[in-house]
């Protein structure tokens, strides 16, 4: 399946096991190469990618701005699509360190909780009580509105935009559920950072 992991024993197993670093960059890298092949297809003066997603778990705050910067990707929102944006292991990932950033930075920062994904859901996956694809199943049903893809769909649309969330490997992680709603149901393409 298109964005699915390479290793799928993390999907079929109940307790999902500990992703080592390498296995995000493998999935980081499938997942970037099948978008790059999709955006190649694209009629020329189109733009290669409609939006960016990110994990944040590897970078820092101020990395991250420039290359959103960068005229490739040139993103005006930050949009956090955690459900709780903060963090004791990195505090310069809070919504109000990071929002200062972007906006010196000239990046509009949004936080939409709602499509983030609540701590006691957190826990069943990591607890062994969900699996991944339970989890994911779980996140498109109950998580992906159409009222909540509305308002995704309108960012993409009136500017370039980029989907934060923390896990470092996109296919690991809910923002690449909504990349994939994104590409399936409006063809839209993104790349992740």
């Amino acid at each position: 399946m298109d964005g699915e992991p390479a290793d799928k024993r993390a999907f079929g197993s109940l307790k999902p096991r500990k992703m080592s670093p390498l296995d995000h960059l493998r999935s980081q890298r499938t997942w970037n190469l099948e978008r790059l092949g999709k955006a190649f297809l694209r009629p020329k003066g189109k733009r290669s990618f409609d939006f960016i997603t990110v994990g944040t778990s590897n970078k820092r705050p101020e990395e991250l701005l420039e290359l959103l910067k960068l005229p490739i990707f040139s993103c005006g929102y930050l949009v956090d699509i955690r459900n709780n944006p903060n963090s004791m292991h990195t505090p310069y990932w809070n919504k109000n360190s990071i929002s200062k950033l972007c906006e010196a930075k000239g990046i509009s920062y949004i936080h939409k909780p709602n499509l983030g994904v609540p701590s006691n859901i957190r826990r069943l996956l990591f607890a062994g009580q969900m699996n991944y694809e339970q989890f994911f199943s779980w996140y498109d049903e109950s998580v992906l509105t159409q009222a909540n893809m509305q308002q995704v769909v309108d960012l993409v649309r009136t500017s370039n935009v980029s989907f934060m969330c923390t896990e470092l490997g996109p296919t690991y992680c809910h923002r690449h559920r909504v990349a994939l709603k994104l590409e399936n149901r409006f063809g839209y393409i993104s790349y992740d950072l």
